[in-house]
C-alpha cells in the first residue's frame, strides 16, 4: 500500500475510530457513536432525533469486512432500536457499516431506505503473532519479521536484558500491502551485550493512537566463550571472557562428552575464572577426562535463562 493511500485510508478511518464513548456527525441526518470498540467487537448506537414525527419500523446495517468503497460482498444485519453490537470480529481490522430504515408518518405513508448513517471503523490491533529474530552472524544486527495485521502501522522496541528501553534502537515500521509478514532490521547492536526485543501494532485515531499488546520478548544473549581449563595440584580451573550481562555464571563438568553433566561450580556477576576440585562428592580422579562448560544465568521477568559456553576438556594426569 502506498505511504499517501494508506495516509487517506487510516485518515478517514481516525474520524469514526474512538477511546471510550464518541460522538460522529455521520451525514445530515443523524449522529453516531462509537461504543467501547475492543480487538474483536464495534459497538454502533445512533440518535433518532432527526425523526421528527415520523417513526421507524426498525433498521437494516449492511457491513463488511474492508473499507467504505467496497461493497461487492456485504453482510445484513438488523437491530430493532438504535444500537447494536458486531462480533467475532478480526483484530487491527476495518469494517464498513451502512445502515438504513424505512419511516412511518401519522397518515400511514413510508420512506424507505432512509440512510441513517454510512462509516467505516477499525477493530483495536490484536498481539502480533509469528515474531521471529535472526541475529547477525557478526553480533552487530539482528532481523525480524512478523505477521501482519490488516489497518496498522508496527513499532518494535529494544532493552537491555533489564528491561530498560534503548531509546536509539527504537523505531517504526510501515506495513506495505499484499504480504503476510513485516520485517525490520535492527542495527547498532553491541555484540558483547544482550537485548530484548519486542513489537506491537498500531494505528492512529482522532487524537491520540491505539496500541495493541506487546509480543513476548525475543532474547539476544552474548556468547559465553570459555577460552581456558587447566588442572593444578588436583584443582581444575575455568577462564572465560567477561560477560558483564549476566547475573551469575555456574560450572558444569562430565566425564561424558555431550551428557551427565553436573553443576560443580559457580560464580558471581562479573567473574571470568572458577575453579573445583570435586566432581560429586569424589577429588576429581588421576588418569581421567572431564569435559567442563560454563553457562551464564540472566533472570528477566523472574524467568531464569542460561546461555552455555563452549566445551572444553579436561585431563587429570
Amino acid at each position: 500500500m502506498k505511504r499517501g493511500f494508506k495516509k487517506v485510508l487510516l485518515t478517514a478511518l481516525a474520524v469514526v475510530v474512538a477511546f471510550g464513548l464518541k460522538k460522529v456527525q455521520a451525514d445530515a441526518h443523524a449522529y453516531y457513536f462509537v461504543n467501547d470498540s475492543t480487538q474483536t467487537t464495534i459497538t454502533l448506537s445512533w440518535d433518532a432525533s432527526f425523526y421528527g414525527d415520523k417513526k421507524a419500523e426498525g433498521f437494516t446495517i449492511y457491513w463488511n469486512e474492508g473499507t467504505c468503497t467496497n461493497w461487492e460482498d456485504y453482510r445484513i444485519a438488523t437491530s430493532s432500536g438504535n444500537k447494536i453490537t458486531f462480533r467475532d470480529l478480526k483484530p487491527g481490522t476495518p469494517y464498513a457499516f451502512n445502515v438504513q430504515c424505512t419511516l412511518v408518518d401519522k397518515d400511514g405513508n413510508r420512506e424507505y431506505n432512509q440512510r441513517v448513517l454510512h462509516a467505516c471503523l477499525v477493530t483495536k490491533p490484536g498481539k502480533v503473532d509469528g515474531l521471529s529474530l535472526t541475529p547477525a552472524k557478526d553480533g552487530k544486527s539482528a532481523k525480524i519479521t512478523w505477521k501482519s495485521q490488516v489497518a496498522c502501522d508496527y513499532e518494535y522496541e529494544v532493552a537491555d536484558l533489564n528491561c530498560k528501553k534503548i531509546a536509539k534502537l527504537s523505531g517504526v515500521v510501515e506495513q506495505e500491502s499484499g504480504i503476510t509478514k513485516t520485517k525490520a532490521t535492527i542495527k547498532g547492536l553491541n555484540p558483547s551485550k544482550g537485548y530484548l526485543i519486542r513489537v506491537r501494532a498500531k494505528y492512529f485515531v482522532t487524537g491520540g493512537t491505539q496500541y495493541g499488546p506487546w509480543t513476548p520478548y525475543k532474547k539476544i544473549f552474548p556468547n559465553v566463550k570459555l577460552t581456558k581449563a587447566v588442572l593444578k595440584d588436583g584443582v581444575a580451573k575455568l577462564t572465560w571472557k567477561d560477560a558483564k550481562d549476566f547475573d551469575s555464571f555456574e560450572i558444569y563438568a562430565s566425564k561424558k562428552a555431550k551428557t551427565g553433566f553436573r553443576k560443580v561450580a559457580s560464580a558471581k556477576k562479573g567473574a571470568t575464572t572458577a575453579s573445583f576440585k570435586k566432581y560429586g562428592s569424589q577429588k576429581l580422579k588421576a588418569k581421567t577426562t572431564y569435559y567442563v562448560y560454563v553457562a551464564g544465568v540472566k533472570k528477566i521477568n523472574g524467568t531464569k535463562n542460561t546461555v552455555k559456553s563452549n566445551i572444553v576438556k579436561v585431563v587429570v594426569r
